[in-house]
């Protein structure tokens, strides 16, 4: 059996492929695929798929082009009674990942200037945003020699607390805000086959202290809590850019925030790569209510992770939820407030947990 999988390539179109693992996710900047074609025959020959390395590719789930990038691995084997070929590739944007950062130095630039010149540097698509204070220009921000682009650009980001994504299409962005939300609830026992809870505390902290590194007395910082946190746990860290208590208190806020958002998260697989027959495709970026009686969850997410998978389970979905907060810009809270309700608290209370 064979399912809607197109692969386009110098001009021609492949299909047939019966295996499909497809990978979309904010938190990586290249999308991924791997597609394999399998076949019992008894000839002597392998079967190849004639998509080779370095080759350009689109890669069309149902019609629609989710990734456009390059093949890297075409693998074909040959056994006694069958055969079989697989090729996997990532989004074009990959080259941020795998490719040195082609400047090194900034001076006076904003964080969304130092992007767009290191993707251009790099021959990738940049789409500008709306909706971001990427606030005043960086005085001077450098990136040791053999870094790789995209590390050095998480490390630019993070001063003003935006994050880069990229489209599938080989365009890199900022999330701004959710893009949409889904036509359908995922609900246990409706349409949802399997469920995963991950409720983590590994990187929170109860204190968190952020120290202008331009203060050699050490005097210029601030502090912000995480009261859910139970542990006595201190975060200290000197941060080049900032040299005012205000900024250093941004930044303590931001990092208690969003690490707190972060340390929960739901995964759900469901049947089909779209939310309804005749409804878009399931992606990254928008707004889901999730019913899951089983975790005590019943709240809006955003889905920030899709594994368009086919196999021997059929065709499905692998959604992973985050708090639609997670990728805030701002601080949600100030110092010394308590966080905001947690919406994972009932699991705490009918467990007897203490996880917050």
């Amino acid at each position: 059996m064979s399912v809607a999988v197109e692969v386009r390539c110098n001009g021609k179109s492949f299909r047939g492929f019966n295996s499909v693992n497809v990978v979309r996710s904010m938190d990586q900047i290249a999308a991924t695929y791997s597609l394999g074609v399998f076949r019992e025959t008894s000839d002597a020959q392998p079967f190849m798929v004639p998509v080779l390395p370095d080759d350009s590719v689109e890669v069309l789930l149902d019609g629609e082009v989710v990734i456009s990038g390059y093949n890297e691995t075409t693998a074909p084997t040959l056994g006694p009674d069958s055969c079989s070929c697989v090729i996997s590739g990532k989004e074009s944007t990959v080259d941020l990942v795998k490719c040195g950062c082609p400047e090194l130095v900034f001076q006076n630039k904003k964080v969304d200037e130092i992007v767009r010149r290191i993707c251009s540097g790099l021959g990738i698509g940049y789409s500008s945003p709306s909706g971001i204070d990427f606030g005043s220009p960086l005085k001077s921000i450098s990136a040791k020699p053999g870094v790789k682009a995209f590390d050095f650009i998480r490390q630019v980001c993070k001063e003003r607390r935006v994050f880069p994504v990229g489209d599938g299409l080989g365009k890199v962005s900022f999330f701004s805000k959710a893009s949409g939300s889904a036509s359908v609830a995922l609900v246990q026992g409706k349409n949802i086959v399997a469920m995963q809870g991950n409720f983590s505390n590994a990187e929170r902290y109860s204190k968190y202290r952020v120290v202008s590194a331009h203060d050699s007395k050490g005097k210029t910082y601030a502090e912000a809590l995480d009261d859910q946190v139970q542990r006595q746990r201190e975060w200290v860290v000197m941060d080049n850019q900032v040299s005012t208590k205000e900024n250093c208190l941004a930044r303590a806020q931001w990092e208690a925030h969003h690490r707190q958002a972060a340390s929960n998260s739901l995964s759900v697989t469901v049947i089909g790569w779209r939310q309804k027959p005749d409804g878009p495709l399931w992606a990254p970026g928008i707004l889901v209510t999730a019913e899951i009686p089983a975790f005590g969850v019943n709240d809006q997410f955003l889905i920030n992770r899709v594994n368009y998978t086919f196999g021997s389970s059929g065709i499905q979905s692998t959604l992973q939820l985050v708090p639609p907060d997670l990728y805030e810009q701002a601080p949600a809270f100030a110092k010394k407030k308590k966080m905001k309700k947690n919406i994972y608290a009932s699991i705490a209370k009918q467990t007897g947990s203490k996880l917050r």
